[in-house]
């Protein structure tokens, strides 16, 4: 999980406040598939819509 951090972090910077594992899912040919929860917050401005979007969007 440590490793996913990293990952949202190098995109985000210090916006990414929490990464969380909410659902995870193995079918019967054993692949897997994880689902994120991503807390962003800046402790000096309101954060836009848009520029979220911009980070998670590639």
């Amino acid at each position: 999980m440590m490793y996913i951090c990293e990952i949202f972090r190098g995109v985000a910077g210090d916006l990414t406040e929490e990464v969380q594992l909410i659902d995870h899912f193995t079918n019967k040919k054993g692949m897997t598939s994880h689902c994120y929860r991503i807390t962003y917050r800046s402790m000096e401005r309101s954060l836009t819509d848009k520029e979220i979007n911009e980070l998670q969007v590639d």
